[in-house]
Parts: C-alpha cells; structure tokens; sequence
C-alpha cells in the first residue's frame, strides 16, 4: 500500500465547511485508489490528539506530519492566523529542504469575503517574495479539482477523465 499523507492547514472556524467537504471528498477518493493500493492520510488537527504534547508546544507536532507529508493543502478567507501561516512557512521550509510537500495555497472568496490585512499581506508575501502561485475559489467543487489534478501530478497511474461537466477518477 502506498501512502500519500496530506495536511490541510486553514482556520479552523472561518473555513469549517470547506474542511469538512475536502475531508469527505478525500475519503471518497480512497474508497477509489485504496482497490489499487494508494491510500491518501488527511491529517487535520481537530482530529488529532489533543493531549498534552511532549514537544514544547502542541504545534510542533503538527509541523512534524507537515514533513511527513507530500501534498500540503492551505485555506484561507477573511484572516491568515499565526498558526496557518506558521503551517505554511514550515511546509515551504520542507519544500525547499526536500522538494516534498507539493503546497497548494487557496483563498475563498465570494460571500462574506471581507480580508483583513493579514490576508492581503499574506498574499503579496506570496506574489512578490515567493513568487508562488495561488490560487481563488468561490465554489468547494473548485477546491476538490485543484486537488484532485494535483494528485494526477503525482503520477499514481490513475485515470482522471472528463465527461461533460463531470471528473471520474477510475471510471467512478
């Protein structure tokens, strides 16, 4: 079996549906790759271990599965918190070390989209030091296709086919 972990970085109560959908639509992708040994971990922290941690903060935990992970996945809409951004630094610090995680940035936008400075800022830090790109979504549907064709990326001998207006993945 192979594993391809992946770790979904965002804030936890602004983006709490987008999380739960992208959870969901990666367990339904496994019940597609796991029939040809491909299993994809979601790590996302309101289903870690809450426990006291034996690290000196409970963050350096997670930052140690963003290493261990090859797909980093972060969200943001209307503020970028220290954590995420700390989440995100720690996934391109890995990048740079080990060109491991592929790091996918996305910002919702559309109803209710108000970004305090901290996005804005994010964002040009992004555009103008990292020169890395990013992308904008309205809709979850867009969410699961930028996954999804970064999983094709990943070379995992899979068929991803259009038809119509719909996505299969191994004819499902």
């Amino acid at each position: 079996m192979t594993n391809i972990n992946i770790f979904l970085a965002s804030s936890l109560e602004e983006l709490a549906e987008d999380r739960e959908a992208l959870g969901n639509y990666i367990r339904k992708l496994n019940d597609i790759y796991m029939d040809r040994g491909i299993y994809f971990r979601l790590y996302e922290c309101e289903y870690e271990n809450v426990a006291m941690s034996i690290e000196k903060r409970k963050q350096e935990e997670y930052n140690k599965k963003i290493y261990d992970s090859q797909l980093f996945v972060v969200l943001f809409y209307n503020k970028a918190g220290e954590y995420t951004v700390e989440e995100f630094d720690t996934a391109y610090q890995s990048f740079k070390e080990s060109g491991s995680p592929a790091i996918i940035t996305c910002f919702r936008q559309g109803e209710g989209y108000e970004p305090k400075q901290s996005v804005l800022d994010f964002m040009k830090r992004l555009d103008e030091q990292l020169g890395h790109y990013f992308k904008r979504y309205t809709h979850i549907d867009s969410l699961k296709l930028s996954l999804l064709m970064q999983v094709k990326l990943m070379n995992l001998d899979i068929p991803i086919e259009l038809d119509d207006s719909c996505v299969k993945v191994g004819g499902k």
